[in-house]
């Protein structure tokens, strides 16, 4: 036992600077939160967290509805879906619901414990897959801790990119192994990328479709360079074995959620378009870029790096722009964008690492070549650097102040109320409630659903459905018009519409440069949608309240009299038979629904 601790301790001394990275950026990624419960004060905290990035209440309330006993995940918000097939595949929310468990924590408890341990995590895997490499400490310990701050913001974003990122380092360290190892016959580590791309499977299509890229591409250069054919076979058909094992599961969802005759416009309003023109410019650029420094530089690199370099930027040319030969693109760069920046970093790491072997090794290396290693890369990170920004500053400035923490505090209260009055999976519908403020909190402090809202748009449902639950939602608010549908855009399509706006702007970038043509690509929304949703809300207005608000189910309303400060809101709904005020919380009524 004592000669495992002193190797340990050895490994830990020999890195770290990895460590000490490590603890920085896993710091840095709690600080938001824990810089606005210093704002409110430690002591009148009552664990109800911020919620400071984009997202994050939607895979909170995934694992909170798991922790319910809701394994399928076939809708975190509404109750009659629970048994749905799922759209977004449940790993990692099942794998933290169960840490949630086996720990006693609220799940909003744990998620702000990863966030330090899985960035920390994160770091120390991607810096070993580069050490790996290169060989060389310092070199892999800059570049991953510069990867880490410009990705603070996705470091701090939790499950995608938060958790993804761990498989997904260990999955290009089995590709790489894989690589090197091809000449001693070694099989193993493709059984390895099986099991990576298993994991990756159920959390993120964009990191498990990279990792199968670059996996065959590898194999690719393995045929090329050894022309080994038995082993390039033998590899593949243990990946695929292994790939098609892991999976059954998600095929057997998935064959389940096609058969829905929702299955189609959910895949579209969760983004899925059907477009063969190329889009992800910046993403595909960079790679470029990288492939000109690494040609630049080729006679002082080892063919295995090189090799290997050159397969992590085609990589990255084939994920971007695999829609021109499919058809098919699940929304735009933003989400290719973190693997493309891995692979470029790698493919860097090995221009740099081998230019400073080369003194070593008395390999020619020109002043030159110098100096297109070291200008080139600079400007290549500094470009990064610059679209990165945004979110790294964010990621290290953002806070909730004392008042609005101070309000969410005072949620405790109703979230216990709710938690210990009223049955598992009852449904509560939100009155005065601001958009996006509160109601999204509920599924995640207490074990109800709610009417409408939350992220029920990333479930298997129907358009008309959603767009029917939203409209009932507001049907006791006066502001709610045809005028303000119109203005707003309101509806369940607004994602669809906006991916499809910005890949015709792409469209229009390319002809025009083509063709010196400038064409119109119209309103973002065309007028049919508006009129459909128009449609819907005149059907509803003609509906009694009762009727309107019962086709769903319904048990409890909540108002909140801080934003209906008039009366009106209490007055217009306690007219009504079938809601009884059951107690008042602060500055919430709790009404129930008969």
């Amino acid at each position: 036992m004592m000669k495992k601790i002193k190797i340990l301790l050895t490994k830990i001394r020999q890195h770290w600077i990895a460590i000490v990275f490590a603890f920085i950026i896993g710091f840095l990624a709690m600080l938001p939160v824990l810089r606005s419960i210093n704002n409110l004060g430690f002591s009148s905290f009552k664990g109800v967290y911020p919620i400071l990035i984009d997202d994050e209440e939607h895979y909170l309330a995934r694992t909170k509805d798991i922790v319910d006993g809701h394994s399928k995940l076939g809708n975190a918000y509404l109750a009659e879906h629970k048994n749905d097939p799922y759209m977004a595949p449940p790993l990692s929310e099942w794998l933290l619901a169960q840490a949630a468990i086996f720990f006693h924590l609220p799940v909003a408890t744990l998620f702000f414990y990863l966030d330090f341990i899985l960035p920390f995590c994160g770091l120390i895997l991607f810096y070993f897959l580069l050490y790996g490499i290169i060989k060389q400490k310092r070199i892999a310990a800059i570049f991953v801790f510069l990867f880490f701050i410009l990705f603070l913001r996705e470091a701090n974003r939790p499950i995608i990119q938060q958790l993804v990122f761990l498989p997904f380092f260990l999955g290009v360290w089995a590709v790489w192994k894989t690589y090197i190892t091809a000449n001693k016959k070694s099989y193993s580590y493709s059984s390895l990328v099986s099991i990576f791309f298993g994991i990756l499977l159920y959390i993120s299509p964009y990191f498990w479709t990279t990792l199968v890229v670059l996996y065959f591409l590898t194999l690719g250069a393995v045929f090329l360079t050894q022309r080994d054919i038995k082993f390039i076979f033998k590899s593949g058909a243990i990946f695929i074995s292994g790939a098609l094992l892991f999976s059954l599961p998600y095929l057997v969802n998935l064959s389940w959620a096609t058969t829905n005759i929702f299955f189609a416009e959910s895949s579209i309003r969760m983004g899925m378009l059907s477009t063969h023109w190329p889009a992800c410019y910046f993403n595909v650029s960079f790679a470029f870029f990288a492939l000109l420094l690494l040609f630049g530089t080729r006679k002082i690199i080892t063919k295995e790096r090189f090799i290997f370099a050159l397969v992590c930027l085609s990589t990255i040319v084939i994920i971007n722009w695999q829609n021109v030969i499919t058809g098919k693109y699940l929304l735009f760069s933003s989400h290719y964008f973190p693997p493309t920046i891995i692979l470029i970093f790698i493919s860097l790491v090995i221009i740099i690492a081998s230019a400073r072997d080369s003194k070593i090794n008395g390999l020619a290396l020109s002043k030159n070549t110098k100096r297109i290693v070291i200008v080139g890369s600079l400007a290549l990170i500094a470009l990064i650097a610059n679209l990165q920004f945004g979110g790294t500053k964010l990621a290290l400035t953002v806070s909730a102040n004392e008042e609005r923490m101070a309000e969410l505090q005072s949620l405790s209260v109703i979230f216990d109320w709710f938690n210990q009055n009223t049955a598992e999976d009852s449904v509560i519908y939100f009155l005065g409630d601001d958009p996006y403020a509160y109601s999204a909190l509920y599924p995640i402090y207490t074990h109800n659903n709610i009417y409408s809202g939350g992220c029920d748009v990333c479930f298997l449902l129907s358009n008309e459905e959603l767009l029917d639950r939203a409209i009932r939602h507001n049907i006791f608010n006066d502001a709610f018009t045809e005028q303000f549908i119109r203005e707003n855009r309101f509806g369940p399509l607004v994602l669809y519409y906006i991916s499809v706006y910005q890949n015709k702007q792409v469209r229009n970038k390319i002809i025009s440069v083509l063709t010196k043509e400038n064409k119109k690509i119209g309103d973002i929304y065309p007028p049919e949608y508006i009129d459909w949703v128009i449609g819907k809300y005149r059907e509803v207005k003609k509906e009694d309240v009762k009727t309107a608000l019962k086709k769903y189910q319904l048990d409890y309303i909540i108002l909140n009299t801080k934003i209906d400060i008039s009366g009106e809101m209490v007055e217009k709904i306690e007219k009504y038979d079938f809601i009884l005020p059951l107690i008042k919380l602060g500055d919430v009524i709790v009404y129930q629904v008969l």
